[in-house]
């Protein structure tokens, strides 16, 4: 079965990081990021929240991404617009045509 994906739509342009853990001199951990893609990708906005506590500002922004299909897995980090996503669910699109992601915002 053959799937449309939105091509003309990929405009956005995403990196797919992976998250790289070594021992510092000490015996700490580092943890840096590597690049591992940099795609053009379909984006559709689900959802984005602005919520004021306490004098902090939360923001709550969905946000799914459709990409021709990779290796990307649940605990790869999505940046978009210099800001982080969490993935939180992954949907294959066709057989290895393409890849549905959804992503939250990383509020750091």
């Amino acid at each position: 079965m053959n799937v449309q994906l939105p091509v003309s739509d990929m405009r956005w342009p995403i990196l797919v990081n992976q998250k790289v853990v070594t021992q510092d001199s000490y015996g700490g951990e580092v943890i840096t990021w590597n690049t591992i893609y940099s795609l053009k990708a379909a984006k559709k906005t689900e959802s984005g929240n602005k919520n004021v506590t306490d004098e902090e500002v939360f923001t709550d922004s969905k946000i799914t991404f459709i990409i021709h299909y990779r290796d990307v897995q649940t605990d790869n980090v999505i940046v978009y617009n210099n800001k982080n996503y969490r993935i939180t669910n992954l949907t294959e699109i066709g057989f290895r045509q393409g890849l549905q992601i959804a992503v939250d915002l990383i509020v750091e």
